[in-house]
Protein backbone atom coordinates (compact mmCIF):
# COMPACT_ATOMS: atom_id res chain seq x y z
CA UNK A 1 0.00 0.00 0.00
CA UNK A 2 2.76 2.19 0.14
CA UNK A 3 2.89 5.54 -1.63
CA UNK A 4 -0.94 5.20 -2.42
CA UNK A 5 -2.73 8.71 -2.56
CA UNK A 6 -6.14 7.30 -2.17
CA UNK A 7 -5.77 5.54 1.33
CA UNK A 8 -7.43 7.94 4.16
CA UNK A 9 -8.59 5.61 6.93
CA UNK A 10 -7.08 2.24 7.60
CA UNK A 11 -8.28 -0.38 10.23
CA UNK A 12 -5.87 -3.64 10.20
CA UNK A 13 -8.56 -6.49 11.47
CA UNK A 14 -8.34 -8.75 14.24
CA UNK A 15 -6.72 -11.75 11.83
CA UNK A 16 -3.61 -9.71 11.43
CA UNK A 17 -0.63 -10.06 13.78
CA UNK A 18 2.05 -8.16 11.48
CA UNK A 19 2.20 -5.28 9.54
CA UNK A 20 5.48 -5.34 7.45
CA UNK A 21 8.34 -2.97 6.90
CA UNK A 22 7.08 0.41 5.22
CA UNK A 23 3.47 -0.98 4.45
CA UNK A 24 1.87 2.23 4.34
CA UNK A 25 4.37 4.93 4.31
CA UNK A 26 4.39 7.53 1.87
CA UNK A 27 0.55 7.40 1.87
CA UNK A 28 -0.52 11.37 1.86
CA UNK A 29 -4.29 11.14 2.28
CA UNK A 30 -3.77 8.99 5.02
CA UNK A 31 -5.22 10.95 8.41
CA UNK A 32 -6.15 7.88 10.68
CA UNK A 33 -5.53 3.77 11.75
CA UNK A 34 -7.22 1.69 14.07
CA UNK A 35 -4.97 -1.58 14.84
CA UNK A 36 -7.39 -4.68 16.08
CA UNK A 37 -4.90 -7.42 15.55
CA UNK A 38 -2.80 -8.69 17.88
CA UNK A 39 0.40 -6.56 16.53
CA UNK A 40 3.26 -6.99 18.30
CA UNK A 41 5.75 -4.54 16.54
CA UNK A 42 5.58 -1.40 14.40
CA UNK A 43 8.60 -2.05 11.89
CA UNK A 44 10.61 0.53 10.52
CA UNK A 45 9.05 3.17 8.41
CA UNK A 46 5.63 0.98 8.67
CA UNK A 47 3.91 4.57 8.61
CA UNK A 48 6.78 6.96 7.43
CA UNK A 49 6.01 10.19 5.96
CA UNK A 50 2.61 10.03 5.90
CA UNK A 51 2.42 13.93 6.42
CA UNK A 52 -1.69 13.96 6.92
CA UNK A 53 -1.79 11.01 9.30
CA UNK A 54 -3.03 12.53 12.78
CA UNK A 55 -4.63 9.67 15.02
CA UNK A 56 -3.13 6.12 15.54
CA UNK A 57 -4.91 3.56 17.89
CA UNK A 58 -2.37 0.76 18.86
CA UNK A 59 -3.16 -2.38 20.80
CA UNK A 60 -1.84 -3.27 23.77
CA UNK A 61 -0.13 -6.25 22.25
CA UNK A 62 2.04 -3.45 20.55
CA UNK A 63 5.57 -4.07 22.34
CA UNK A 64 8.32 -2.84 20.25
CA UNK A 65 7.98 0.64 18.20
CA UNK A 66 11.20 0.02 15.48
CA UNK A 67 13.07 3.47 14.23
CA UNK A 68 11.38 5.86 11.92
CA UNK A 69 8.29 3.87 12.15
CA UNK A 70 5.98 7.59 12.48
CA UNK A 71 8.73 9.59 10.90
CA UNK A 72 8.08 12.52 9.50
CA UNK A 73 4.05 11.96 10.72
CA UNK A 74 4.01 16.32 11.41
CA UNK A 75 0.33 15.83 11.81
CA UNK A 76 0.45 13.21 14.13
CA UNK A 77 -1.14 14.13 17.68
CA UNK A 78 -3.52 11.59 19.12
CA UNK A 79 -1.62 8.25 19.06
CA UNK A 80 -1.92 5.33 22.27
CA UNK A 81 1.44 4.28 22.80
CA UNK A 82 1.32 0.68 25.24
CA UNK A 83 2.70 1.26 28.09
CA UNK A 84 5.16 -1.88 28.23
CA UNK A 85 6.26 -0.43 24.48
CA UNK A 86 10.22 -0.23 24.03
CA UNK A 87 11.56 1.57 21.30
CA UNK A 88 14.04 -0.36 18.89
CA UNK A 89 18.13 0.11 18.13
CA UNK A 90 17.87 0.09 13.85
CA UNK A 91 21.48 -1.42 14.30
CA UNK A 92 20.94 -4.31 16.15
CA UNK A 93 17.44 -4.64 17.26
CA UNK A 94 17.43 -4.18 20.52
CA UNK A 95 15.65 -2.60 22.73
CA UNK A 96 16.72 1.12 23.48
CA UNK A 97 14.25 2.27 26.10
CA UNK A 98 10.76 3.36 26.52
CA UNK A 99 9.27 5.70 23.92
CA UNK A 100 8.80 8.68 26.95
CA UNK A 101 12.31 8.60 27.98
CA UNK A 102 11.38 7.49 31.66
CA UNK A 103 12.68 4.83 33.91
CA UNK A 104 10.33 2.23 31.89
CA UNK A 105 7.44 2.62 34.48
CA UNK A 106 5.55 5.26 32.28
CA UNK A 107 6.05 7.45 34.61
Amino acid sequence: FSGNPDIKTVTIPKRIDKIGYEAFSECPSLTSVKILGPVTDIEYYTFGSCTQLKKVVLPDTVRALHPLCFYNCINLDDINIPEDAVLMDSENGEEIGDPWGTSGDGS
